[in-house]
């Protein structure tokens, strides 16, 4: 079931004209000076930081501000942003215990000019009229914009009535008792048009950007019921997956999705609500073949190098390089750990895991748990496995055209193939003060010298499913 509600903005901008000589100043003027007052129709209440209730009803928070842009023009002038002057470029006004103050006062030029005022939410330095950007990806709000064209001279309020530039996105989740409980872990995405740049002159979006965001918790996190929102661009969406559900913690995995049909618009101003009954864990399911994205719901995080069990089952590498770390700080490189194992990283990881301090004194194996809870540091065995030379041809040359055909496909998720002629840690200890590394050459050779564990490699996370 699917509910829709408009809701709206009604800004009341008070824009007057005092004289620059004070001597001049009349008490007219006076009573035309500069104010603003904001109120919203729905009587909610004033306030904004675009906070939106259960009733999906926004207000201002202390402290919001709006960006105004202001435009002068002769009367019979066309109203155009690329023909007539800008007056005001950018001006901040803010709201301050439910007033709303300008950074500086603006006055009329004369009383026969024509003023165009275009107005935003939220402010951002350095907006351009033509193109102000908006990534859900990156910063979800939001965005509202209003203009009122054509006003002179006058003692009368400007009433600029704002709108939303967006669909709000409501997401119900709630599952089954023979469903794992949610936990801190589980989120839902969006795939579809996330952003872009808007004119705030004519209220329209123009270079668009797909991709897949991760939506806001919107409440309490219970293990039974949540509720997820996000802001997104007005769109059609084309018949697919919608929405995905992805939770990705030990004996609790679940993933799912909602799909539809056929096409659907989302309409900007309005609410859309989504109910999702999660049923029965699909991840026990799902077939997975070599070199798939894993997982197949939600944001993929890395890629199958093994299957097992008819795909049920199977190995995962990162989709990216974690960055140069050391096995283990210098205090602690000395002391033999017992990660020893040559066949299992999980086991080596447990090892490493038993030790006190060891997020602090074991820097790689936190970076892999830091990808993902149960991400480890594989063994020396496995990248020699994973990442060396086969009958068929190298299997290191397979994995880096796979992550590179992938990242090509979805460059939004900044896929990295495994680098050559590089060094790359394993859990593997190799004595109190070294641990084993697979250097990597181009063409597929490679070599394990034990290096000491202060060092500095990269890793490449893998992941058991």
């Amino acid at each position: 079931m699917e509910t829709n509600k408009l809701y709206a903005f009604l800004f009341t901008l008070c824009l007057v004209t005092c004289s620059k000589e004070p001597e001049l100043i009349t008490d007219k003027e006076i009573y035309n000076g500069i104010n603003f007052s904001v109120g919203i129709s729905n009587g909610s209440g004033i306030g904004t930081k675009a906070t939106t209730g259960s009733d999906f009803k926004t207000t201002f928070d202390n402290n919001d501000v709006i960006g105004l842009f202001i435009y002068k023009r002769n009367e019979g002038d066309e109203s155009c942003v690329d023909k007539n002057e800008l007056y005001v470029d950018n001006l901040k006004l803010t709201n301050k215990n439910g007033n709303w103050e300008l950074e500086r006062p603006i006055y009329y030029p004369d009383s026969k000019t024509l003023l165009d005022i275009y107005a935003y939410y939220p402010y951002k330095i350095n907006s351009d009229v033509h193109a102000l950007e908006y990534n859900a990806d990156k910063e979800m709000v939001e965005l509202l914009m209003a203009s009122v064209i054509g006003i002179k001279k006058s003692e009368n309020a400007v009433a600029l009535k704002f709108q939303h530039m967006q669909f709000l996105a409501y997401i119900t989740l709630t599952k089954d008792d023979n469903v794992p409980d949610f936990d801190e872990s589980m989120n839902v995405y969006f795939n579809g048009i996330i952003g872009g740049k808007y004119n705030i002159a004519t209220k329209k979006l123009i270079e668009p950007i797909t991709g897949i965001i991760k939506m806001d918790l919107a409440g309490e996190a219970y293990k039974d019921v949540r509720g997820y929102m996000a802001f997104i661009p007005e769109q059609e969406v084309e018949a697919g997956i919608l929405f995905s559900v992805f939770q990705m913690t030990s004996g609790k995995e679940i993933l799912s999705s909602k799909d539809i049909d056929q096409p659907e618009i989302f309409t900007r101003g309005h609410v859309k609500l989504f109910r999702i009954r999660i049923k029965q864990e699909i991840s026990k399911d799902i077939v997975y073949d070599l070199y798939d994205l894993y997982p197949k719901y939600g944001v993929p995080v890395g890629m199958v190098i093994e299957t097992y069990h008819g795909g049920k089952n199977g190995k995962v590498i990162s989709l990216k390089n974690v960055g140069k770390v050391e096995w283990a700080t210098l205090q602690a490189e000395a002391y033999a750990t017992g990660a020893t194992d040559f066949n299992d990283g999980i086991t080596n990881k447990m090892k490493i895991q038993s030790l006190e301090n060891w997020e602090n004194d074991y820097p790689a194996f936190k970076a892999c748990v830091d990808y993902g809870e149960r991400w480890y540091l594989p063994c020396i065995n496995e990248m020699k496995w994973f990442l060396t030379n086969v009958n068929n041809g190298y299997r290191l040359d397979a994995i880096n055209n796979n992550l590179a055909h992938h990242r090509n496909n979805n460059p939004e998720l900044g896929i990295e193939t495994v680098y050559y002629d590089e060094s790359y840690f394993s859990s593997t200890e190799s004595s109190g003060s070294g641990s084993e590394a697979l250097k990597l050459y181009t063409g597929g050779n490679w070599d394990t010298p034990p290096q000491p564990k202060h060092w500095a490699y990269y890793i490449r996370p893998f992941y058991e499913f």
